[in-house]
């Protein structure tokens, strides 16, 4: 007599996993419905998009740190040119629109800092 091992897959845990299956027939093959699988599909779409744009953000973030921080050291040690306060303030408005910048939704428009 053969015995074979059986298990549940627990669905509720794929939401959460990082990795998206190329397609839905992916899940389907697992034992997810169609319709599970199409919305679990672009579920994980969905949050990978909002995974980049908040890792663009950070970057973009990131950069402007850096382009501040001499440029406000000229400023508190006195030295600044009108050249330098203009750049400070530019990056400095940008770095704030980045920071109100909602990653969540992706009609939301990139700020631009002139350069």
């Amino acid at each position: 007599m053969q015995q074979f091992i059986t298990w549940k897959l627990d669905k509720s845990e794929f939401p959460k996993r990082s990795n998206v299956p190329a397609d839905p027939y992916q899940l389907t093959e697992v034992g997810f419905s169609w319709q599970k699988a199409t919305a679990l599909h672009q579920q994980a779409l969905a949050a990978q998009r909002m995974k980049t744009r908040a890792e663009k953000r950070r970057d973009l973030l990131r950069e402007a740190t850096t382009k501040i921080a001499p440029l406000q050291d000229a400023v508190e040690l006195g030295i600044a040119t009108e050249d330098e306060i203009a750049a400070l303030n530019t990056w400095k408005h940008y770095r704030v629109a980045l920071n109100r910048l909602d990653t969540t939704t992706v009609e939301s428009e990139w700020p631009v800092v002139l350069r």
